[in-house]
């Protein structure tokens, strides 16, 4: 049987905080040449089982048209990345990026919050594509891993694979019903 595992003494050193980032985003209204939608982004603080501290982004509704759209990715992108994109996604992804940008921003903000030892929830599998851009997850991972913050990604589904030709999700299922099921694991 495997012991359960204790993070106090465990090669990833004593875990102090724990930071969720998460948002939604919503479509209010679609037309051929515009649509309406609201997002929203957040994170929760947590240290020894209770919430320490939390920040909410204000709701934003945007209005994301023909004309706008490029303007209004170019201009977050830009911000969070601090370059130009390659391109300019279709009208209809605008809305679910701008959400995302804001949650990578406050990951960024957490990143100069917490310290040695703690650990931040993202939600996505931290690989790296147009969403979250190859240059901000390079970034992020690397200023995590100076500042010893564990960055954890969070998702139900991967198009990782365990060797050569095994989805991931599936033999990591698969690998927990076999050896702990009943106890806490982690897999690297």
């Amino acid at each position: 049987k495997i012991p359960e595992i204790s993070f106090e003494n465990s090669e990833f050193g004593s875990i102090g905080k724990v930071a969720a980032v998460d948002g939604g985003s919503a479509t209010v209204l679609k037309t051929r040449s515009f649509l309406i939608g609201i997002y929203r982004a957040g994170f929760v603080i947590f240290q020894k089982g209770k919430r320490v501290e939390e920040k909410f982004l204000p709701l934003r509704m945007e209005v994301i048209s023909l004309e706008n759209s490029a303007e209004k990715y170019l201009s977050a992108y830009s911000e969070l990345v601090g370059q130009v994109p390659n391109e300019v996604p279709e009208i209809d992804k605008i809305l679910d990026r701008l959400r995302l940008f804001a949650e990578w921003g406050l990951v960024k903000e957490l990143l100069q919050k917490l310290e040695k030892g703690d650990m931040i929830l993202v939600d996505g599998s931290l690989r790296a594509s147009i969403v979250p851009p190859y240059e901000l997850l390079l970034k992020v991972t690397q200023e995590a891993k100076n500042e010893n913050i564990c960055l954890v990604g969070v998702t139900k589904t991967s198009t990782l694979y365990w060797g050569k030709k095994s989805p991931l999700i599936p033999m990591v299922v698969k690998t927990s019903e076999e050896f702990c099921p009943e106890s806490k694991w982690f897999c690297r």
